[in-house]
């Protein structure tokens, strides 16, 4: 089992403070509880400082998300 976290959003005057690693706290150990073994997120390609948040707790890379716009 697997869960994808979506929309994952602090306010920008709240940023560094914590509430996002609360957040990812609070989620990983519902998901854990339920037994839930990974969780999954997507974050736009130049984000680089979600990036590297998501990299500090522990997420890595495993895919490519690709594409096309078509309007």
């Amino acid at each position: 089992p697997y869960c994808i976290l979506e929309d994952i959003v602090i306010e920008k005057q709240q940023r560094s403070r914590g509430f996002g690693a609360n957040s990812l706290s609070w989620i990983t150990d519902g998901a854990r509880a339920r037994g839930i073994a990974r969780l999954f997120l997507e974050s736009g390609d130049d984000n680089h400082h979600a990036h590297e948040f998501f990299a500090r707790e522990g997420f890595a890379p495993v895919s490519v998300v690709m594409m096309k716009e078509i309007s």
